[in-house]
């Protein structure tokens, strides 16, 4: 179960958008993507699953709600939007390229962790 979690919360790490045009909030989509689970999969199943199970698991509307209703914000000028993601995480936020988001080969250090922008 340790596994789904953080798995899940990969694939919503720092998510942003710049308009909120889905139905449905991050928690009601994980409230429903983990009652599936404890459904459809036992214990020792749920064990064992990884991200790309997780993620190829998720339909398209809650990936999509996932990847742009965590984090919104609004702006009234023309901004840039710059992440910063930690370089030890795994797995890279399945949003981030769709979303056009570019590495810029910058990097921000602090004493715990080092971050691409």
């Amino acid at each position: 179960m340790k596994n789904i979690c953080f798995s899940l919360l990969l694939l919503i790490s720092f998510s942003c958008s710049q308009e909120n045009i889905h139905t449905g909030t991050v928690k009601e989509t994980m409230d429903n993507i983990v009652s599936r689970f404890y459904e459809e999969f036992d214990k020792s199943q749920l064990d064992t699953i990884g991200h790309s199970f997780i993620f190829n698991y998720l339909s398209a509307k809650e990936k999509e709600i996932l990847a742009s209703t965590y984090w919104n914000f609004d702006v009234n000028v023309p901004v840039t939007v710059s992440l910063m993601r930690d370089i030890s995480q795994e797995t890279v936020p399945f949003w981030l390229e769709d979303a056009g988001f570019k590495k810029t080969g910058l990097e921000v250090k602090n004493t715990h962790s080092v971050y691409e922008v």
